[in-house]
Parts: C-alpha cells; structure tokens; sequence
C-alpha cells in the first residue's frame, strides 16, 4: 500500500485554504515552502499518477509527500512571544545554550 501525502492544494473545491491565508499568514507559510507557492490539483494528479501506473511497480510502502516542500520549512519563530512572557533575559540566556535557574514554590 502506498499513499500520497499532500501539502495545501488551492482549487475551488477547497475554499478553507485560501479563505485561511488573510493578512500576512500567505506570506509567513509561502516565504519558508521551498516552491514558495499553494499547490495545484495536477500537482497532486501527477503522483497519484505515478502510483497508479506501471512506473511505480517496485514502490510499495511508502508515503510520497507532495507539497513544494513545505514539510522543511523552519518552525515559527517564537522569540517574541517568549520574551513578553519570560522576560528579556531569559531568552537570551537560552540563545546562549543555557538553562536558567529555576526557583522552587
């Protein structure tokens, strides 16, 4: 058995993925895809073409992941969020590679 794993396809049978990129959500997500762009339908045809047909005769058990490399993008950076609720010098402490002190209750 094999199977496809798609990234985010924007067709019109789809509406949830381009109603869900508003403000600078697009460009956050597209700016770290390596492809920098949504998928297409055909983008996701093409592999479920090659695991239909005979050129995939010896694949079996895999998964084929099919979403301009969106599977590598780096996370989010937190940084923000993570200094206004720990403070300025913690963070820079775990930059630094070290563990804060942590005080008991």
């Amino acid at each position: 058995m094999n199977c496809i794993r798609p990234g985010l396809v924007n067709s019109p049978d789809n509406p949830k993925v381009a109603a869900s990129f508003t403000g600078d959500r697009p460009t956050a997500f597209l700016e770290q895809t390596p492809l920098g762009r949504l998928g297409v339908p055909t983008d996701i045809a093409g592999a479920i073409r090659f695991l239909a047909g005979p050129e995939s005769s010896w694949v079996t058990g895999t998964a084929v992941t099919v979403d301009g490399g969106a599977h590598m993008r780096r996370a989010p950076d937190v940084t923000g969020r993570l200094r206004d609720e720990y403070g300025d010098a913690t963070v820079e402490m775990l930059l630094a590679g070290r563990v804060p002190n942590r005080q008991r209750s």
